[in-house]
């Protein structure tokens, strides 16, 4: 059982996700608990669903749940990240 879900919504962040996920992966790793993390991407044009996948390969906890255009909005993204998890506790960034 994963302990553990972080859902980040995220619209655009190709450039800089990368390394705030590489920072919640170290965080997560260091704890020896079991963890997962979702980034919701809302839409982005910017190929911010290829930006998670490329972390994604290196880390296993990482993966992307793509909504299709048009955004939706953070509460949207949101909704569908807790939706998509399967910790025991589950937050948000």
């Amino acid at each position: 059982m994963i302990r553990w879900s972080v859902v980040i919504p995220a619209s655009n962040e190709a450039h800089r996700l990368p390394p705030y996920l590489e920072e919640v992966v170290e965080f997560f790793d260091g704890r020896g608990d079991s963890y997962e993390v979702v980034v919701v991407d809302d839409g982005s044009s910017d190929g911010t669903a290829e930006a998670v996948r490329r972390v994604a390969a290196r880390a296993p906890a990482v993966r992307v749940l793509v909504l299709a255009p048009p955004n939706r909005g953070k509460g949207a993204a949101v909704r569908a990240g807790m939706l998509g998890v399967t910790g025991h506790f589950r937050l948000f960034a």
